[in-house]
């Protein structure tokens, strides 16, 4: 369980197994947003990637018999880095210094096959925009606003102003606190 989901294996008498991923608190209109969101955007992984992505088979955003925003999807069995090192609760959600190395490698060594067996084409979805990926009323996919920043943007470094303009981050009792954007910038 974590702070967003409960997500539990559903395992069948035929040796398949399903995810089923629930919200754990009442949903806001944003939340339910990114969900839709995340939704779309592992439609359009499955969709027009290599990348191995689950299979949605269902998901209810609201108003629906469990009350809560749910997803039940394909599992794949798989340990996440931060599990193979003990959790998150033992090394905080970095990899511990006597694994580096080999972890690198091991990820490196993944890029490696994909890229040699498949076309970098097949691992890389682009959209002419930065934004959040909907889906139109035609069944395809385009770009839209991002919650807090707005319109779908057309390049990185513009994208980064427009967040930095509006992050609203502490203060840092390290380095004095930049209160303007260089004018060059």
């Amino acid at each position: 369980m974590g702070g967003l989901y409960i997500v539990r294996r559903l395992d069948f008498d035929d040796g398949t197994s399903w995810i089923a991923r629930l919200q754990h608190k009442q949903p806001t209109r944003e939340f339910l947003q990114r969900l839709i969101h995340e939704i779309h955007a592992i439609e359009v992984l499955r969709g027009r990637s290599k990348i191995p992505v689950s299979e949605i088979f269902a998901y209810e955003a609201s108003n629906n018999v469990a009350g809560v925003a749910f997803m039940i999807m394909e599992f794949i069995p798989a340990d996440t880095a931060i599990d193979s090192f003990g959790s998150y609760f033992v090394h905080r959600g970095k990899t511990p210094p006597q694994f580096k190395d080999k972890f690198y490698c091991a990820m490196a060594g993944i890029k490696v096959r994909y890229q040699t067996n498949t076309s970098q084409v097949e691992l890389t979805v682009r959209f002419p925009k930065i934004g959040n990926i909907i889906k139109l009323p035609d069944g395809t996919y385009s770009t839209g606003p991002i919650p807090g920043i707005g319109d779908p943007i057309d390049t990185a470094a513009d994208f980064f102003l427009v967040w930095a303009e509006q992050a609203k981050l502490p203060p840092s009792t390290k380095t004095p606190f930049v209160q303007e954007r260089p004018q060059n910038l």
